[in-house]
C-alpha cells in the first residue's frame, strides 16, 4: 500500500512539474502562470521601444549629490509629490524673473518671508508655517548645479 502511495504521489510530482514547465513557455497554455503569480509581467510591451533619459550633466551630478545631501529629507526625489516640503518639479518657473528672491529663498526662507515678499508668505501660509531649513554655505553655483537637477528629474 506505501509503495502504491508512493508512485501515486512521484506520479503527481512529476505531472505537476512538467505542466507548469509547459506552461511557462507558453505551452498549451495562452493564460498566465497561476502557480507563480510573481512571475507574471503584466505590463507586457517592447522594452526596446522605452525612452531613456539622457545621461546626468556634470552639473546635475554635483546639484543630485547636493539634493541628496540637503533636500531629499523633506522633499521627494521624484519631483512630482509632496512630502513635508512641497514637490520641487517646475520650482524655477514657479519663481521666473525672480531668480535672485528663488536662491535666497533656498538659503534662507525665513528672512524672505521677513522681507514681506507675498509670494514666500503665501507659500510659507500654504504649508502650515513649516520653516525650511536654511542652507546659507550653499554658492550660488551649487544652487544652479541644484535647480539644473531638479528640473532635468
Amino acid at each position: 500500500m506505501k509503495f502504491i502511495l508512493f508512485c501515486f504521489a512521484l506520479f503527481l510530482f512529476c505531472w505537476t512539474s512538467t505542466c507548469t514547465i509547459n506552461r511557462q513557455a507558453g505551452f498549451p497554455f495562452e493564460a498566465p502562470d497561476l502557480l507563480y503569480p510573481a512571475k507574471i509581467d503584466l505590463n507586457i510591451k517592447d522594452k526596446s521601444n522605452d525612452q531613456k533619459k539622457p545621461k546626468l550633466t556634470e552639473q546635475q551630478v554635483r546639484g543630485k549629490k547636493l539634493f541628496r545631501r540637503n533636500c531629499a529629507s523633506c522633499h521627494r526625489r521624484n519631483m512630482v509629490d509632496d512630502m513635508t516640503g512641497p514637490a520641487l518639479r517646475g520650482v524655477t518657473k514657479r519663481w521666473e524673473g525672480r531668480e535672485t528672491l528663488l536662491y535666497a529663498w533656498i538659503k534662507n526662507s525665513q528672512a524672505v518671508i521677513a522681507s514681506g515678499d507675498a509670494y514666500a508668505t503665501a507659500l510659507y501660509k500654504e504649508w502650515d508655517n513649516s520653516e525650511m531649513n536654511a542652507f546659507p554655505k550653499l554658492t550660488d553655483e551649487d544652487i544652479l548645479d541644484l535647480l539644473s537637477y531638479i528640473e532635468r528629474e
